[in-house]
């Protein structure tokens, strides 16, 4: 049989949960503080002495003496091997094993996987000793950590350290047998492109490993020190980061403090997660030490999927800021929509987890979390309405971002439970929340006929385009959509606010300004034939659809009217169902019928706008996403140029982040 790639192997074991596993054979599982106890599955008692430990992902039998990982277990019910065990596994949470014998590419990615786990084993121990021992880590390094009120056990269990401000780990790792590959690969040094030598990554920062899930050191977060000036703070940024590996370290799959906190996740049945390095190293100083963090990314699902493991109960304790509030807010739904009991906290006085847990115990932040968090509708409502409670706009704003959470609840007793409490919170009927839900629903509906309908047009195109020995773009169907609705709205306007104030625009000059940030090589659309429609409306103003229909250009013309013919027509999505019932001999008919023509046009241009943020998000998106591909590719193939491609990547790591 063939061999399992290590790859394959992390990823059936990340996602096996031992105690679905185990009741997955009919093991009635009873919890019993912070583990799970049961009769024996292998040997015959009364007395439950089968003990399961989520958090640790073990089994122990203390009758019959049978334990181990929940590989292990699968082999013991099964009478089969490591392999076949493994396959079990991954049969059950629907992930593909190779059946075929490594190649010998494949045999070099696994060496230089273990290679990589083994630098960046050494460089944390070389960082924390340089930290410990040498004079300048300790004046420099411990300082930092020490002016941050991190105790001697913190550092030592979150294995902080320093990077000296000197190139002396990449020729350190060579005397330790690293090869140069694997020193620029791992991203602890590199060699610059003109002048070939070498450098250390991380030099003169103070170091936070990243260990993953079962406690390997998987990258860094280096971060610098505050006696920079803002100049060079901004010249060489606040954090510098590894480089992601795929199999070793994803930013979507780990969470910081994780290794350290699962425990108490378990047996506190909640875990906490807070914004960065510093809150979770001080909020487990504090005695919280069921808190994690992102590692320098927006909260994943995959993220999400590893906190469901061990909990189904979760505080959101981000910053106060706008953007903290915001990326509260994503986590919150992501976690909802999975089905976990969501709680929010804001902290008083614009504080930070780190500022909080340092004024506080684990007796005083429990209390506070306790009698201050907040559900999702609670939170909406006190933070996007803030000092504007009687403003229409915003309430109407706040009301629309709670519903939209709503419709994402798995659970019909949950969304009935919260539609109840928007109705308190908001002092709406339950007509028209109900009726904003259907419409969400609606839509979303309509996204998923649009996205199966636009599968079946790429495929329709790519046959065409092989048929024709014509090249096949890669965006073909996200810009065929931007033509469509050039097409078909051209002439129409939206009104916008902006820093001088609300003005009419029309929604094609705001399509051009909302995607001229990502043209490459002089051209928004790859399509040559869909480009000509930018260039005509950047030379001209477009206002009737006459332009294309009738133009001398054969592309043009052409395409604008198989789009305008299209069976399903942009515009019945804007029709209202709702129609004008009041009879002509009414003595307010004149007023009546110009409110509502008035609140057509509204509806229709809430509708057109809606419309044409979906056709921007959805090409954004798919070049972004090929953006990061190409980038990766480069930064294997040209290491030298690593940290300029890196910081390229963060970029558009966070602008597609940002969209989704």
């Amino acid at each position: 049989m063939a061999r399992i790639d290590q790859n394959t192997i992390d990823r059936i074991i990340d996602a096996a949960r031992i105690e679905d596993v185990v009741r997955s054979y009919g093991v009635e599982l009873q919890k019993a503080g912070t583990v799970l106890k049961a009769c024996c599955p292998f040997h015959e008692e009364k007395t439950p002495s089968f003990v399961v430990s989520p958090a640790k992902g073990i089994f122990k039998c203390f009758g019959c003496g049978k334990g181990g990982h929940v590989v292990k277990f699968v082999m013991e019910k099964e009478q089969c091997k490591y392999p076949e065990a493994l396959r079990i596994l991954a049969k059950r949470y629907n992930i593909e094993v190779p059946e075929r014998e490594q190649t010998p590419e494949e045999k070099r990615i696994e060496m230089e996987r273990q290679n990589i786990l083994e630098i960046n084993e050494w460089y944390a121990k070389f960082c924390q000793e340089a930290m410990i021992n040498d004079p300048n880590g300790r004046a420099i390094g411990m300082s930092f950590f020490r002016e941050r009120r991190f105790t001697d056990e913190s550092m030592r269990v979150f294995r902080l350290g320093y990077a000296m401000n000197k190139n002396v780990a990449y020729e350190a790792a060579i005397a330790a047998g690293f090869s140069e590959d694997i020193i620029v690969k791992s991203g602890i040094g590199g060699v610059d492109k003109e002048s070939g030598r070498s450098y250390d990554r991380f030099k003169g920062r103070v170091i936070f490993p990243i260990v993953n899930i079962t406690g390997k050191v998987v990258a860094f977060g280096g971060r610098i020190l505050n006696n920079l000036s803002e100049e060079e703070k901004k010249r060489v940024g606040k954090y510098v980061n590894s480089p992601e590996i795929i199999g070793i370290y994803e930013k979507n799959r780990e969470l910081y403090g994780l290794y350290y906190a699962k425990s108490e996740i378990q047996r506190k049945d909640c875990c906490i997660l807070v914004e960065g390095y510093a809150d979770v190293i001080s909020m487990h100083q504090a005695g919280m030490r069921n808190t994690v963090a992102a590692c320098g990314t927006a909260f994943t699902e995959r993220q999400m999927g590893t906190i469901h493991r061990f909990t189904n109960n979760l505080v959101v304790m981000d910053d106060g800021d706008s953007a903290g509030i915001a990326a509260a807010q994503k986590a919150a739904n992501i976690a909802l929509k999975a089905g976990m009991t969501v709680r929010m906290v804001l902290l008083p006085d614009g504080q930070d987890p780190d500022d909080f847990a340092k004024s506080h115990s684990a007796e005083q932040i429990e209390a506070y979390i306790n009698e201050n968090s907040m559900n999702f509708v609670e939170f909406k409502k006190k933070v996007l309405t803030v000092g504007r409670e009687d403003d229409p706009d915003k309430v109407n704003a706040a009301l629309s971002s709670v519903i939209e959470t709503i419709t994402l609840l798995p659970n019909a007793i949950s969304r009935e439970v919260y539609i109840k409490e928007a109705i308190k919170r908001f002092e709406m009927p339950r007509e028209a929340i109900m009726e904003r839900i259907d419409s969400l629903k609606m839509a979303d509906q309509q996204q998923k006929e649009r996205d199966e309908r636009n599968k079946m047009l790429r495929q329709e195109d790519e046959r065409r385009a092989e048929e024709a020995n014509r090249p096949i773009y890669k965006f073909a169907i996200q810009e065929r959509e931007i033509v469509q609705f050039i097409v078909r709205h051209c002439g129409e306007s939206i009104e916008v606010e902006n820093e001088e104030g609300k003005g009419r625009y029309y929604v094609t000059d705001l399509l051009l300004a909302s995607l001229e940030d990502i043209e490459r090589d002089g051209r928004l659309l790859q399509n040559p034939a869909y480009e000509k429609f930018i260039k005509l409306i950047e030379q001209q103003e477009v206002t009737d659809d006459k332009i294309f229909t009738f133009n001398e250009d054969d592309d043009i013309r052409e395409i604008s009217t198989s789009l305008m013919l299209d069976k399903e027509v942009t515009s019945k999505r804007f029709d209202s169902d709702i129609k004008f019932t009041t009879p002509e001999d009414d003595p307010q008919y004149a007023r009546k019928k110009a409110e509502f023509e008035a609140r057509i046009q509204q509806e229709r241009e809430l509708k057109l706008r809606s419309n044409l943020e979906t056709v921007i998000r959805e090409y954004k998106l798919v070049v972004l996403r090929d953006l990061i591909a190409e980038t990766k590719r480069a930064i294997k193939e040209r290491p030298g140029e690593m940290i300029e491609l890196m910081k390229q990547l963060r970029i558009y790591i966070e602008q597609e982040q940002m969209l989704r």
